[in-house]
């Protein structure tokens, strides 16, 4: 997603960098393991050199990435942005909260410790 005038548009590329960091993520990876993976391969961040653990677990708590927009402090299933440049209807019939859900239910036990499973469990129980 971009902010400014490209603002709530998909990038098809780094769609499926998120798509990847999501599906390893469900598959056991750290945030740790899955930087350090996109680094040897080479796929660098848009606005850095390398990718960082950080960066992972910022992607991984991102509410947005759920289908939510947080306003006032809470998050909630709508469009984050209106018009052409609007999110895909996926967002906007709230489809994309329950596949976060179902993503919140696949993510293996010993991740539910991390703070960026329990944000993700906190965002869909809001």
């Amino acid at each position: 997603m971009r902010k400014g005038e490209r603002k709530g548009q998909l990038v098809p590329d780094e769609a499926d960098v998120v798509v990847r960091i999501f599906q390893d993520f469900m598959s056991g990876e750290s945030a740790y393991s899955i930087a350090r993976s996109f680094n040897a391969e080479g796929i660098q961040p848009p606005a850095a050199r390398t990718r960082s653990s950080t960066m992972v677990a910022k992607m991984l708590r991102n509410p947005r990435y759920a289908g939510m927009v947080s306003y006032a402090g809470k998050h909630r299933v709508q469009a984050a942005t209106a018009g052409e440049a609007g999110l895909p209807d996926a967002y906007r019939t709230g489809l994309v909260h329950h596949r976060a859900l179902d993503l919140y239910r696949s993510i293996p036990v010993q991740h539910h410790a991390e703070r960026a499973v329990r944000e993700l469990r906190d965002a869909l129980t809001t």
